[in-house]
């Protein structure tokens, strides 16, 4: 029944992977493209399934991304390139978000068997993040191909960096539920600080280019 249970768990998070990546890149994925991606997905589970570590996860999301990117800019030619690695981003910070998210609730709750805990909540909580996508999806495509994309990939790289540093120091070991709360909360404050900027930003350039049209017309 364990091993079952994984199994379903694998496929079914593989699934949603390749899915939610597609959805961030408004690409849609023909047959053919999703065998080739499940396989290499398989493949790639097996070959870090040695590394019985939390932060492997770190790992197998970065080259998750990787793989993603790679596959449809290198062999499918869809593009824009800038617009591949800013779903890439997302996609990682949104995975290393729900491992944090993991590591806090089994900080905060008494769970007899964290198993089947780990194999609910890695089921529920990458669909719902998925049904979110969903609803917005048409907002993060404008956001990822608009003049200001390249700020925003930026941004969202610095964001997947930090969030890979904080997920290398709590994953692995155990640490107090304080020290688990007080990196998550950093985590969430430090990308409300990203949003705050990109969105002076984006307001700052709107301006000048206001005035020099402006200029433009009074000359």
């Amino acid at each position: 029944m364990t091993l079952l249970l994984q199994i379903l768990v694998m496929i079914c998070s593989a699934v949603v992977d390749i899915w939610l990546f597609c959805l961030l890149a408004q690409i849609k994925p023909s047959k053919l493209d999703w065998s080739l991606l499940l396989a290499l997905e398989a493949v790639l589970s097996v070959a870090l399934s040695n590394f019985q570590t939390y932060s492997s996860l770190i790992y197998e999301t970065a080259l998750e991304s990787l793989l993603f990117c790679g596959y449809f800019y290198l062999l499918k030619k869809v593009g824009p390139f800038r617009q591949l690695l800013g779903a890439g981003l997302l996609y990682g910070i949104i995975s290393l978000v729900i491992q944090l998210g993991m590591k806090v609730l089994v900080s905060l709750l008494p769970l007899p068997n964290y198993f089947y805990f780990d194999a609910f909540m890695n089921l529920l909580l990458p669909l719902a993040v998925l049904a979110l996508v969903i609803w917005q999806r048409q907002r993060i495509t404008n956001l990822l191909t608009d003049t200001n994309s390249s700020i925003l990939v930026s941004l969202l790289a610095y964001l997947y960096f930090v969030c890979c540093a904080i997920g290398v120091y709590l994953l692995d070991d155990e640490k107090p539920t304080e020290v688990v709360l007080l990196f998550f909360f950093l985590l969430i404050f430090q990308a409300i600080f990203l949003a705050v900027i990109y969105r002076e930003i984006v307001h700052i350039q709107r301006q000048l280019l206001d005035r020099q049209k402006q200029e433009a017309l009074a000359r």
